[in-house]
């Protein structure tokens, strides 16, 4: 998007089409050259993907800062819309953010659970060989998440991009955020993620609003601990 935006000047739309069709196509061809090699070893640890994901995000993150810096890089054109509710101050790019949340997670839900496609995703997600023995098109199906995961994950990145800028070395610290709220709402269950993520924001800006920004992180890794402690397989694991 930086590229298309800031260095090509294109026009909004036409940079936004083509970051999210670079994007959802870089994260299809890594799934068909990397990651389906794996799924078609039954021998392979679950650890094996993982450090590969790792591995890539590595050279990725070092071939981005080759090419545009190490340095932030915003997005926005000029300042920010600030609007004022109940005293506080918030800007447009957080509006459109918390309403493509809210949006993409309520499309979500419907279609995992009310349609052909999202019954037959849960099934491979169950048994993928018993799913494909029944008929279900496995391999067409995770093609179609993959894509679909890197189109929420593009549009993420640009309306962050837009907010606070970007950075090569930004990705490690939403992961760990993201798995950390897998992990507090329960593994497998994208019901209890939303409410994780939820569960975590919260926790983070009680902590900033609190204390100071440093508690931030911190507080993340605090809740972590704590969901560990009394709730190991996560709060809302049985929530289906």
């Amino acid at each position: 998007m930086f590229l298309f935006k800031r260095e090509f000047d294109f026009s909004f739309l036409l940079a936004l089409l083509l970051a999210l069709g670079i994007t959802m196509l870089m994260a299809l061809i890594l799934d068909v050259f990397i990651y389906s090699r794996f799924q078609k070893k039954k021998n392979v640890s679950n650890l094996v993907p993982l450090i590969a994901s790792l591995g890539i995000y590595t050279a990725g993150t070092a071939i981005i800062s080759i090419f545009f810096t190490s340095q932030y890089q915003s997005l926005s054109d000029g300042p920010a819309r600030i609007f004022t509710i109940l005293g506080g101050h918030i800007t447009l790019v957080n509006v459109l953010t918390i309403f493509t949340a809210i949006t993409v997670s309520v499309v979500l839900l419907i279609v995992l659970y009310h349609s052909q496609y999202g019954r037959a995703l849960r099934a491979i997600d169950d048994d993928t060989e018993v799913a494909e023995i029944t008929g279900v098109p496995a391999r067409k199906i995770i093609m179609k998440t993959v894509a679909v995961s890197a189109l929420i994950a593009g549009l993420s990145g640009i309306l962050f991009g837009y907010d606070t800028g970007l950075l090569p070395i930004m990705g490690m610290a939403f992961l760990l955020k993201a798995v950390i709220a897998s992990i507090v709402g329960g593994i497998g269950n994208i019901k209890g993620g939303i409410l994780g993520g939820l569960i975590l924001a919260v926790a983070e800006n009680a902590a900033v609003f609190l204390f100071s920004t440093e508690w931030r992180d911190p507080t993340a890794f605090l809740v972590l601990i704590f969901i560990l402690l009394i709730r190991p397989k996560g709060l809302f694991y049985r929530l289906q």
